[in-house]
């Protein structure tokens, strides 16, 4: 999986061609528009000056892509916070080379705001109090696959064989520090069941403690607390591929030319946080987390615009926006937002 992703020049995320949105493989909470920039940008500044004011604002980016959300919330602050804006930076944390790049076209509208790093090890040295946020980050982070056998567990591996291609074979755990984690989680051994495991998670929420000494952490996503994530009702794991907005769930088709996700386990990113001190303000979905951010005036004054133009397609576009994300059938529930804070 880390290879189908990220590997350089073949891995998903290293293809010029990969965008989310209509001509993409899969939409996300960018792609509906900038309304989803404006009400981060407005719940950022909310935070940052009740809590940390007057320290000039500091946002970090992780999985930018091509940088949309960020150009969305500069633009944002610009316009509704210059104050804040003034003194602001934005900052981009970016392994790939090709996002990399588009990131800093992206931003480049705003001169001197944005800048970008290729590691987290990168931004330690030039900040220490932060707002960091991820969308869609920690879903497309390689896991390990399990499956239950006759009362053993199986870990999932991939093998090349010249007739077949790829395959899968599934071999006892024999790793200790897997058979913890899955008793850890107290996943159901019942036969047949499958689940994932994100090591990768762990290290990298430690790795994030690390740089940050206070501020927020943002982590939006799809995926569950443990107990729902890993519950009887949910036996096939959460192990997903998309490509032109087609679902499959087998990652050894199409290698490197389509996306591969795993449900987010929201409680391991608490129990990571509590360690370090980090701090759960709240988690919740999609739905009430925007509606709260829109706090009905962005509401009132889209309302009132359409009463002195009823054809004015700005504000149109925005209600539509917002009922796209807030919306329990489309995107409302799908996705949860965890806040966490350190030192505030």
């Amino acid at each position: 999986m880390q290879a189908c992703l990220y590997g350089e020049g073949m891995g998903y995320y290293s293809q010029s061609s990969n965008a989310p949105g209509r001509k993409g493989d899969f939409y996300t909470s960018v792609s509906t528009g900038p309304v989803f920039g404006r009400l981060l940008a407005d719940s950022i500044v909310d935070l940052w000056e009740r809590h940390l004011s007057p320290e000039p604002l500091t946002i970090i980016e992780q999985g930018a892509h091509w940088g949309q959300l960020a150009l969305d919330i500069l633009d944002s602050l610009q316009v509704r916070h210059p104050r804040v804006y003034d003194r602001c930076r934005y900052v981009c944390v970016e392994p790939g080379s090709v996002s990399r790049l588009r990131q800093e076209e992206r931003l480049a509208s705003h001169q001197g705001k944005g800048r970008c790093y290729g590691s987290l090890h990168d931004v330690k040295p030039v900040l220490n109090k932060a707002f960091f946020l991820s969308n869609e980050l920690l879903d497309s982070f390689p896991v390990k696959r399990i499956l239950c056998r006759q009362g053993v567990w199986k870990e999932c591996f991939i093998v090349w064989e010249e007739e077949k291609g790829f395959v899968e074979i599934w071999n006892p755990v024999t790793d200790s520090v897997l058979l913890q984690e899955i008793a850890h989680w107290q996943i159901p051994a019942l036969e047949g069941y499958q689940a994932e495991l994100c090591f990768k998670a762990r290290n990298w929420f430690r790795d994030l403690g690390e740089t940050l000494s206070a501020g927020f952490i943002l982590t939006m996503d799809y995926g569950f607390m443990a107990q729902e994530l890993y519950s009887p009702g949910r036996p096939q794991g959460t192990l997903s591929c998309y490509s032109a907005h087609r679902r499959d769930d087998n990652p050894l088709t199409e290698v490197g030319k389509k996306d591969i996700t795993a449900h987010v386990n929201f409680s391991l990113l608490m129990e990571e946080g509590e360690k370090a001190s980090w701090q759960t303000v709240y988690f919740k979905d999609q739905h009430h987390a925007l509606i709260e951010a829109a706090q009905l005036a962005f509401l009132q004054q889209l309302e009132e615009k359409l009463l002195r133009d009823p054809q004015d397609h700005e504000s149109r576009s925005a209600i539509r926006q917002f009922q796209t994300l807030t919306h329990p059938g489309i995107m409302g529930t799908q996705f949860k937002f965890l806040l966490q804070s350190k030192g505030i």
